[in-house]
């Protein structure tokens, strides 16, 4: 369903026409009356995100279960039979691969939902393999103009289009994410309580929060342990730290003498540099969320340009991202206090 997206990279080459690519021309499919009536109102005045706000879903008079799926149901056959009949092109699929995708990170959300709660979510993931522990790698890589973004056919978010080249300075970068081998000595020499590794909103979250280790992990007479859907577990030090906020990704960064990456870094690493690994984890990088030159914004108007106010971006993809939702372009943010997302970061350096 992800035709055209790059799987490869190369360094920066120059559209054929230099100009970004227009938003889709094609119309959404319409949905039946009788189907949002099913609902037992306009199925927009419950769930469209845009206009219904987050503290008035709790009170809302949301149909029972069995209606629900009933609506559902018939919702899945009305797009199937649109489906049958749209042109098999980037314009006629868009409006279904972006309902295909939208629902993809819902989904993603509700396991991070289930762990956030201590739910036992049954078979969602599968445990995390056991890795032996060859410590960490780094690649370096050389100066060179990147092209950052996506071009081309296929399906791509507003925030991914189009390409533009940006310099991007020789650097070393990890190649992989931190484990929590090398995160935990931070936690255990009272990283947590000294300032000097804080910006000053990190500073002020921890004392907001009173957080003093990673979410979901606890010190016992028999080591760390991990919260895993509601149960303790001796914590695997090579698996990848998860759960980490922005603010504990830059603090760790300034105790090890590392930082964050750029998201251009990121993604020139990823494409060009060997025994590259991800897909773990989401990782935070040093970039914030703003329009790439030449941004044009799609009919899905609030998926990203309410937000280019300087969110963190973050690269990759978790292990609760489905196979189609990865690729090496998507750009993904957050808030930097969210962690109850499967996030992390790897560490980087610029090369004298």
């Amino acid at each position: 369903m992800w035709a055209g997206l790059p799987t490869g990279g190369s360094p920066a080459t120059p559209s054929a026409t230099g100009a970004p690519r227009p938003p889709p021309t094609c119309r959404a499919p319409s949905r039946t009356q009788p189907h949002q009536a099913a609902c037992g109102a306009p199925a927009d005045g419950f769930y469209n995100a845009s206009t219904v706000a987050h503290d008035r879903r709790w009170q809302l008079p949301l149909p029972d279960a069995a209606t629900t799926r009933d609506h559902l149901e018939a919702s899945l056959a009305d797009t199937l039979a649109l489906l049958q009949t749209a042109a098999e092109d980037d314009d006629g699929l868009y409006f279904f691969r972006l309902a295909l995708f939208h629902e993809d990170m819902h989904a993603e959300a509700a396991v991070c939902m289930a762990q956030t709660l201590g739910l036992d979510a049954g078979e969602i993931l599968d445990a995390p393999e056991q890795r032996g522990a060859p410590g960490p790698q780094a690649a370096t890589v050389p100066a060179t103009q990147w092209a950052l973004g996506h071009e081309g056919p296929g399906f791509a978010f507003d925030n991914e289009r189009s390409a533009h080249t940006v310099p991007v300075p020789a650097f070393e970068i990890d190649t992989e994410a931190v484990r929590w081998a090398r995160f935990l000595p931070f936690v255990e020499q009272g990283g947590y309580r000294e300032r000097a590794f804080w910006s000053e909103d990190g500073w002020r979250w921890l004392a907001q929060t009173g957080t003093s280790v990673p979410r979901h992990l606890r010190h016992s007479a028999k080591g760390w342990q991990q919260q895993r859907w509601g149960n303790w577990q001796p914590l695997d030090a090579q698996a990848a730290a998860c759960h980490l906020t922005a603010f504990e990704a830059e603090a760790w960064c300034a105790w090890a003498g590392r930082r964050l990456p750029t998201e251009a870094e990121w993604e020139c690493a990823a494409h060009t540099a060997p025994d590259w690994s991800w897909g773990e984890v989401w990782e935070w990088t040093a970039s914030v969320s703003a329009p790439i030159p030449g941004f044009v914004v799609h009919p899905y108007v609030d998926y990203s340009q309410p937000w280019f106010d300087g969110l963190p971006v973050l690269r990759g993809a978790s292990a609760a991202t489905v196979p189609r939702m990865r690729h090496l372009k998507y750009r993904n943010y957050f808030t930097p206090e969210r962690n109850d997302v499967m996030a992390s970061f790897r560490s980087a350096a610029i090369l004298a």
